[in-house]
């Protein structure tokens, strides 16, 4: 095979539009293509992990899936691959639901002009290309601002501490309320510092996951005793049940305390005075589901579909000071994916909203449930 040959999986389980996509190709003069088929999604995501391929064909409907969940499972497992979705005229929409969630291109079924796929591989492998490097930049982008910001920012803030304290004298109430102004504005920036870091290094796959046999009773009950104080300064009801003894679960528990930060956090930070909180754990013979639910607002089904995206703020209540960095919901969903788990939300105006995530009681060898 040429080295130059573009390599493209199709994943379809007719062999009709299999061969008319290779006598399509076979047309083309200018390139060379290397075809790999599959019929099924599980053999597809077995060959994307053993080999490197430039772009995939992919028919949303397969013996082992069905419609838009099909890539959204290829692009999980595979998101280095670009993807052309194939679909029929009848269901012309789905190509375009489909490029909203990430496909980079679709073709229609039955309409295989060698030059109109060629053309649409070549721009999904150049535009997969230029996306890489984006993402490379804005990697680097997030971890310069990440560090050249921290001194300055811990300088600002030790100094500004001293004053308040009253260690360069003694200070008047309106001195003593600016100054403490400025000290919680240094924690809200020093917040957007460490989780820049984070996206930083989960954009680069490099965020180290450190799994061990962890009880995550004693973790939720850390982490229900640290919004103690927040709660109470609220009026905030906080409850936590745990359905029977939980087994052990091979995480990081740091990474675990960080998803519960931001969860609880958000529950605090939108839910009204006076409502509540319940954080509720149980587990059946293969993992452990943790709900975080309060009775705020509520966010809307279009927000929903977002909400975990990086850089997004759902606006659960209104006037000021329920704001955050747009990010940590983002950070919370890779670390519990990282850890082989999910997070899904459930909400409606007025109702309030569950935060529920899941982690597999086995992630790591010779880990063992308790």
């Amino acid at each position: 095979m040429d080295r130059n040959a573009i390599k493209i999986l199709i994943v379809e389980d007719n062999p009709g539009d299999v061969l008319l996509i290779s006598q399509a190709l076979s047309e083309i003069e200018s390139a060379e293509f290397h075809l790999t088929h599959v019929e099924g999604l599980d053999d597809a995501l077995k060959y994307a992990r053993e080999s490197n391929y430039d772009v995939a064909l992919l028919d949303l409907d397969l013996p082992d899936s069905n419609g838009l969940e099909t890539l959204r499972q290829f692009r999980d497992k595979a998101p280095q691959i670009p993807v052309v979705v194939l679909t029929t005229t009848a269901d012309a929409v789905s190509g375009l639901d489909a490029v909203k969630l990430g496909a980079a291109d679709y073709v229609v079924k039955g309409f295989y002009d060698g030059r109109l796929i060629t053309r649409s591989i070549r721009y999904s492998i150049e535009r997969n290309r230029i996306l890489t490097k984006l993402q490379e930049f804005e990697t680097l982008l997030l971890d310069a601002s990440s560090h050249e910001l921290r001194t300055p920012l811990t300088i600002i803030q030790e100094n500004v501490s001293l004053v308040l304290d009253g260690l360069t004298g003694p200070l008047t109430e309106a001195q003593t309320e600016c100054l403490s102004s400025a000290i919680g504005n240094c924690r809200r920036l020093s917040t957007l510092l460490n989780d820049l870091a984070d996206m930083s290094k989960l954009n680069s796959n490099s965020l180290e996951i450190r799994p061990q046999p962890t009880d995550l009773a004693a973790v939720l009950q850390q982490c229900r005793d640290g919004f103690r104080t927040a709660c109470q300064t609220k009026c905030l009801d906080l409850r936590m049940e745990i359905v029977a003894p939980l087994p052990a679960v091979g995480c990081d528990p740091d990474q675990i305390r960080k998803v519960l930060a931001n969860l609880v956090g958000n529950a605090v930070k939108f839910t009204p005075s006076g409502g509540c909180i319940q954080i509720h754990a149980r587990s059946d013979s293969s993992s452990v589901s943790i709900e975080i639910a309060d009775d705020g607002k509520g966010i809307s089904a279009h927000d929903q579909r977002s909400i975990f995206n990086a850089f997004t703020q759902i606006d659960r209540v209104e006037g000021p000071g329920a704001r955050g960095t747009g990010l940590g919901l983002a950070i919370t969903k890779r670390i519990v994916e990282l850890h082989g788990g999910a997070i899904v939300v459930q909400s409606d105006i007025g109702f309030g909203s569950r935060f529920t995530f899941t982690l597999p009681i086995h992630t790591i060898p010779g880990v063992q449930a308790a």
